[in-house]
């Protein structure tokens, strides 16, 4: 018997509550000729059970003897996996039945990418539904790995083959945010795309990582992002430059599930210094791909300021580094008014993170 065109890989720690809806969901999907890989990590609860009485021969479960956590358990399940293209999926969501047929159907017209990830909808108790979309032109998706990335994890598509030939796995110093590092290695090898189609359903509550872990997510998070920097020959003498850099990155877009629905201000004099301290670090920086960062992300962030008076907006358009990022537009006019127009950020709040 020929291998199966996918292999989706879920790991299961403890979700007796929801492990039967995620499992539902992939068994009725339009698409058929898949493997379902289950890393079953040690559970204490019922979850086990719940997985073995299914009979689906798909189904291949995966048992730990002791619970090896997350990211062994989704190396192992990759590990396994004999499918041209990986499907990840979590135990606490739901895929729509249309799913893997539109990835891989995308995956098969578009044979340089190596990565599809799908728009997606949150729920949860107590919770009002939000379909979430996010840009899905590779220029942005590879910009925006500096600071964050654009893929739900469980959502994601893609090649095994790219990650055998590369030896890519999921990084256990990279604790809570492993996805981060292995999208950016894996786009090292191919473009990424984000499908508008919402395929996924996201579910929200009080276990879920970016909930019980979000201290120590920040704190890797921030550890990614100064790797990817040192990737593109950005090097930092002093705490303060890594702070400021970091500082940076906060600023340049918030994930749309984590906006707040509370309007806010903005400081000019905050934004201001930001500006000085990335003109040095753009001066300072032999690499063009640096460079060329710092002045898109000014390209993209100035735009988004409201609440500054006029003579505060005319600061920040004549700061040397804005003019740069701005000579090659026809009319600053344009700015402004996209200024005018824009979104309300209170920096204080957002530069206010601390890099210990």
């Amino acid at each position: 018997m020929s291998n199966p065109r996918v292999s989706v890989v879920m790991a299961v720690y403890n979700a007796q509550e929801y492990v039967s809806d995620a499992i539902d969901s992939i068994l009725c999907q339009t698409y058929n000729d898949f493997e379902f890989i289950i890393v079953e990590d040690g559970s204490s609860d019922d979850s086990l059970n719940i997985i073995q009485a299914y009979s689906d021969p798909r189904i291949k479960v995966i048992r730990n003897k002791e619970n090896l956590k997350l990211i062994k358990s989704l190396n192992l399940g990759l590990q396994k996996a004999c499918g041209r293209y990986i499907v990840r999926m979590d135990a606490d969501d739901v895929s729509r039945p249309d799913r893997i047929e539109k990835q891989v159907n995308y995956m098969e017209a578009h044979p340089d990418c190596v990565l599809c990830g799908t728009s997606y909808k949150t729920f949860g108790s107590g919770m009002t539904s939000k379909s979430i979309v996010y840009p899905s032109d590779g220029q942005d998706i590879h910009y925006h790995m500096l600071s964050n990335t654009y893929f739900l994890h469980p959502s994601t598509c893609f090649r095994r083959e790219v990650v055998e030939k590369q030896s890519l796995k999921y990084r256990e110093d990279f604790l809570h945010v492993e996805d981060h590092w292995f999208f950016f290695e894996l786009l090292h090898h191919g473009v990424g795309h984000i499908m508008k189609d919402v395929l996924l359903d996201y579910r929200i509550h009080d276990q879920n990582v970016s909930v019980v872990h979000t201290a120590k997510q920040l704190i890797t998070q921030n550890a990614i992002r100064i790797k990817i920097a040192e990737h593109y020959g950005l090097t930092f003498k002093t705490s303060e430059e890594v702070k400021e850099y970091l500082s940076f990155l906060l600023v340049m877009k918030p994930q749309p599930h984590q906006e707040s629905s509370v309007e806010l201000s903005g400081d000019c004099g905050i934004f201001l210094t930001l500006l000085d301290n990335l003109k040095i670090l753009s001066d300072n920086s032999h690499n063009e791909v640096v460079v060329k960062n710092i002045l898109r992300a000014i390209q993209k962030i100035v735009p988004l300021f409201c609440g500054f008076r006029l003579k505060d907006f005319r600061a920040i358009l004549d700061h040397p580094l804005c003019k740069e990022a701005f000579t090659e537009n026809r009319s600053r006019l344009w700015h402004y008014a996209k200024c005018v127009l824009g979104m309300h950020y209170d920096f204080n709040e957002i530069l206010s993170f601390n890099h210990d």
